[in-house]
């Protein structure tokens, strides 16, 4: 179950030590490096004068992630930081691009994604509308995940030089997460 504090005091969980930098071998203290690692690959062929194909795909992990969790300890309830969180990214593009004319074209491509992380990544409470529930520590599919976009752009030159770049997106709404009276989450 979830903790709501009424006082708010600045906890921090002991972070392993690590070969990265900057935190060393020194464990002791609440010290946070995030890192990321991400790669890609890429490729596009003209199979027609007029037509070509594309296909990119993306990996990023990051480590490390910074989260707020409530925590009881000797007789006190807060939130408490830590940095043992993770995500990851995943994503496959395929494109077709359409040129007719020198300076006119339409490219159409589908996006595959997939994100999961830590639900409570400290980063979603900052900013102007932070998320006022803070959820237990869970790894899931994160909230922002499109897994499914279709994108239409196209290049236009008209009468007189103007030209027009019309976009059209659709995507699939995220799965939500099902939570209980108490805005605890309780099923995927």
């Amino acid at each position: 179950g979830g903790v709501w504090p009424d006082l708010f005091q600045s906890l921090g969980e002991a972070v392993p030590p690590t070969r990265l930098p900057p935190i060393g071998s020194n464990n002791a203290g609440s010290k946070f490096a995030p890192y990321s690692k991400g790669w890609n690959v890429e490729g596009e062929e003209t199979v027609a004068r007029r037509l070509g194909l594309g296909a990119r795909y993306l990996s990023s992990v990051s480590d490390g992630v910074i989260t707020l969790a409530p925590r009881t300890g000797q007789g006190v309830d807060a939130y408490a930081l830590g940095g043992r969180g993770k995500s990851i990214y995943r994503q496959v593009e395929v494109t077709a691009r359409v040129r007719w004319l020198k300076d006119q074209e339409i490219v159409f491509s589908y996006v595959r994604s997939r994100t999961h992380g830590n639900l409570n990544e400290f980063s979603r409470y900052l900013g102007n509308f932070p998320s006022p529930i803070i959820p237990r520590d869970l790894f899931s599919q994160r909230p922002e995940d499109l897994p499914n976009r279709f994108l239409a752009r196209g290049s236009f030159s008209l009468q007189w030089r103007p030209r027009v770049y019309p976009i059209v997106v659709y995507s699939t709404v995220s799965p939500y997460s099902v939570v209980d009276a108490a805005v605890r989450t309780v099923g995927f």
